[in-house]
Parts: structure tokens; sequence; C-alpha cells
């Protein structure tokens, strides 16, 4: 395998394990489990991606971007919430967000251009498409079946794991309720486009 194609290995993998670990991610050990730790493993995975892309854009000696409509609205946005952040009263917090909202500002909005960007560049083909569900669906359906093993409650677990579920501090029964159903029609369209390719 030639060194561009490890390159782009990378970013894919890189894509499909945050699809799968996003819904699950936590680390006890830090004081707020869910959101800042789900938010630095985006930051990680993407810019394991970008680095991939870099460099085997470096390797090959050229650079072929893929267009999409969303390209231009996006850039716009980015721009306009530059500029806000730029403008800002509280500059830190425009850039970095705080504790509890740290979704909320410059920097995870440039991580979210950038996921785009590698999805848009790196999943491309049907089954690369369905593979990026299947990892999704996955990852989901796993995180609902811990948040109603932790509903039953049949074993008292150790106070390392989150007390409800891993997706979110808000519980909500009827919520989770759907989530499996919904990830099954999800699952079943996959496979729709699967028997669909093959005939």
């Amino acid at each position: 395998m030639t060194s561009s194609r490890v390159f782009l290995a990378v970013s894919r993998s890189s894509l499909y394990a945050l699809v799968f670990l996003l819904p699950l991610f936590f680390l006890p050990i830090t004081a707020e489990w869910l959101e800042f730790n789900k938010q630095y493993l985006l930051y990680a995975a993407v810019t394991l991606g970008m680095l991939s892309w870099i460099l085997r854009v470096m390797v090959e000696r050229t650079i072929i971007i893929r267009r999409t409509p969303l390209d231009l609205p996006l850039l716009l946005l980015g721009l306009v919430l530059l500029v806000s952040t730029l403008f800002s009263t509280d500059r830190i917090v425009s850039f970095f967000g705080i504790s509890g909202a740290a979704a909320w500002s410059f920097i995870p909005a440039l991580f979210y251009f950038l996921l785009f960007f590698l999805i848009t560049q790196h999943i491309i083909a049907e089954r690369q498409i369905r593979r990026l569900l299947g990892f999704f669906v996955a990852g989901a359906f796993l995180s609902a079946a811990y948040y109603w093993f932790r509903v039953v409650n049949p074993v008292q677990m150790p106070n390392i794991f989150p007390a409800w579920n891993t997706i979110s501090a808000v519980n909500s029964r009827f919520g989770m309720s759907l989530v499996i159903p919904l990830l099954l029609a999800l699952a079943r369209l996959t496979d729709k486009g699967r028997e669909r390719s093959f005939r």
C-alpha cells in the first residue's frame, strides 16, 4: 500500500471512529463527563483526519477539492462567526467557550466546518456512506442500550460510569425510547441501499 493510500485510510478511519465513539465516549476523570470530553474527541479525530489529508496532498503534489452547494453558505457563516468573535466583548469566551457551553464558540464551529470538509472529501461512494452510517448506528445503539441498562439497573455500577446515559445529562425515557426504532429504520435504509447496489 502506498503512503498516499495509507493517509487516505487514516482520514476515513478517523471519521468512522468518530461517529462510532461520539455517542459512547466519556472520561470519568474530568469534572464534566460528557460534552467536554466529546468535544475533545471531535478535535482529536478532525485534527488527525486533516493532518492525514495534508500529508496525502504533499505526497501526491495535487489538491483535489470536491465542491458542494453548501460550501459558500458555510464560508459566509464562518466569516460572520469570525467577525462577531473578533468584536465580542469577551473574545476568550467567544473563541474557546466556557465549561458547560463549550460547543457554542468559534473554535468548535471551526472544527464542525473542518468535519464537513473531511466528510465531503472522503465519504463519496455509496458503500462509504453506508459504512459511516453503520458505525453511527452501532455506536448510538450501544449508547441507547446502556441507558436502558441503567434504567433497569440489574447490578450496581461503579461511580466511574455515567449515572444515566452517555449522550446528555438530560434524561428522557420517551426520547431514548425513540432512539432504537429510529436506528433500526436507518439501518434498514442502508440495507435497502446495499440490495439495490448488488442487483
